[in-house]
Parts: structure tokens; C-alpha cells; sequence
């Protein structure tokens, strides 16, 4: 599994800011097997990205738009999911045990 550091994101051009990655721009990013447990995603773009077995645990995903994301055997136990967006998104394997799922589109 590899880890992600904002460092890492910034030398890819993703932008970063002091709340982390809140709406950030991650469309079509490979995260691939990347560890962000309880990493604040809110608002975040991540069309068509990636994130393939990414670790996701206690995350915050509110409001993120996940459409077209291959998200197949993330680990989002734990994730606060409401008002995301996962149209078309690939889900098989997933875990969302414990996430939050109020207003969640799939």
C-alpha cells in the first residue's frame, strides 16, 4: 500500500490548502491503493479518478463528487459519505460499514 503525502500531491499539481483537501481538484488522479484514513475530502472533485483499494477509513467525503470514480474494494468504513455523488461510480467490493450515507446519490 502506498501512502500519500500533500507534498506528493503538490509535485503532481494537485492543490492543496491548510484544510487538507477540502475541494480539491483530484479528477482523473491515480490513488490506487493509497492510505488517506481521516483525511477531510469535503467538496472534493474526483471525477473519474482512480482510487481502486484506497484506504478511506473515518474520511470526510461530504459533498464530493465521486461520479465515474472506480472505487472497487475501497475501504470507506467509517466515512461520512452525505450528500456525495458516486453516479456510474464502480462499487463492487466497497466497504461503507458505519459510513454515513444521508442524501448519498448512486
Amino acid at each position: 500500500m502506498k501512502i500519500v503525502k500533500v507534498n506528493d500531491l503538490k509535485k503532481l499539481g494537485i492543490n492543496t490548502n491548510d484544510n487538507g483537501l477540502r475541494a480539491a481538484d483530484l479528477s482523473f488522479a491515480d490513488l490506487h491503493n493509497a492510505k488517506l484514513i481521516g483525511v477531510d475530502l469535503s467538496g472534493a472533485n474526483l471525477v473519474d479518478a482512480d482510487l481502486r483499494h484506497i484506504d478511506l477509513r473515518g474520511a470526510n467525503l461530504r459533498d464530493a463528487d465521486l461520479r465515474h470514480t472506480d472505487l472497487r474494494y475501497a475501504d470507506l468504513r467509517g466515512a461520512d459519505l452525505t450528500g456525495a455523488d458516486f453516479t456510474d461510480a464502480g462499487l463492487n467490493g466497497v466497504n461503507l460499514r458505519n459510513a454515513n450515507l444521508t442524501n448519498t446519490l448512486f
